[in-house]
């Protein structure tokens, strides 16, 4: 979950930090291991002067979700400036 975090951190254009109006922005990804698609993750990222908050969930799908079913999500809310994006607020769930 983490990592994603990071990806959609080093990923995110600066013009969509120093926007004068909100962005969201809507990604899901299917993780496959050896062609079979054990995972699904779905990230919402909103964008605000200033701010930014970002949530992501995921979940094992397919045979992998059948033997054991598992969830996550995770909220991190934090301001944008010079210095990029600074965390304030992280749950995992």
């Amino acid at each position: 979950m983490r990592l994603l975090c990071l990806i959609l951190a080093a990923l995110l254009p600066i013009s969509v930090a120093a926007a004068d109006e909100p962005v969201n922005l809507r990604l899901t990804y299917d993780v496959h291991i050896g062609g079979v698609r054990v995972m699904s993750v779905a990230a919402l990222a909103r964008f605000a002067p200033g701010t930014y908050d970002l949530e992501v969930a995921s979940r094992t799908v397919g045979v992998v979700g059948w033997v054991g079913d598992w969830k996550g999500n995770s909220f991190t809310r934090g301001t944008i400036g010079e210095g990029g994006l600074r965390p304030l607020s992280h749950r995992a769930d």
